[in-house]
């Protein structure tokens, strides 16, 4: 592989994960080099021991997550670090017998008006709430935008938490790990910080609807 990013886990046991290869790419993750293989989202069979490339048309595939009951896979895309012409934009796939991708969708565009002006940044980190919301580490953009989005399985962004690093830096890569549905609350992790977050008190509402009903 290149370098690994995220993963997830099936009920089936199969390890799902991404190579966007951001590791070969720079010292600051690993060693840098160049790329061995095309970006690619792989899913490992750990009873055979299979692997299977399952999609390789995302320019970078980073965050992965699946819906709750994992018949949708969605796989944010960070190409344009390196790639001019990717989209900004978190796609969603039909899983097909836990094993195969059906034909990608745009789940969500990362495009936003911040202070009158459209931003677009990228998701990181992705995962789904029980009810099939996505909350997405979303930055590279500055204060207004960096932080958690949250959108409807719809793909409508209903809500998001700004997030800003000590000394008022805004958060530049986050990741979402993992939910405590019954109070509602996220971990999330930046460059210099792992916190906890209650969003009962610290959702910001941007559209009609609520990220945690």
């Amino acid at each position: 592989f290149n370098a690994p990013n995220d993963v997830v886990v099936h009920p089936d046991g199969a390890i799902w994960f991404t190579d966007p290869g951001y590791g070969s790419l720079m010292n600051y993750e690993g060693h840098k080099a160049e790329l061995l293989l095309k970006e690619a989202v792989y899913r490992l069979d750990t009873k055979s021991g299979r692997l299977t490339k399952v999609t390789d048309e995302i320019f970078k595939p980073n965050g992965l997550c699946f819906s709750p009951d994992y018949k949708k896979l969605y796989v944010a895309d960070t190409g344009s670090t390196h790639y001019p012409n990717a989209p900004k934009n978190i796609l969603v796939y039909d899983v097909a017998d836990g094993m195969r991708l059906g034909k990608a969708r745009e789940y969500a565009s990362m495009k936003m008006m911040v202070n009158g002006v459209e931003q677009a940044g990228m998701a990181d980190g992705i995962r789904a709430d029980i009810d099939g919301n996505i909350w997405a580490a979303c930055g590279w953009v500055g204060d207004g935008y960096d932080g958690i989005h949250t959108f409807t399985p719809e793909g409508q962004r209903i809500g998001m938490t700004h997030i800003i690093e000590p000394e008022d830096r805004p958060i530049e890569v986050l990741r979402a790990y993992f939910f405590d549905n019954e109070h509602m609350d996220i971990m999330i992790s930046g460059h210099t910080h792992f916190e906890r977050i209650d969003y009962r008190e610290n959702c910001l509402q941007i559209n009609t609807g609520s990220p945690t009903q």
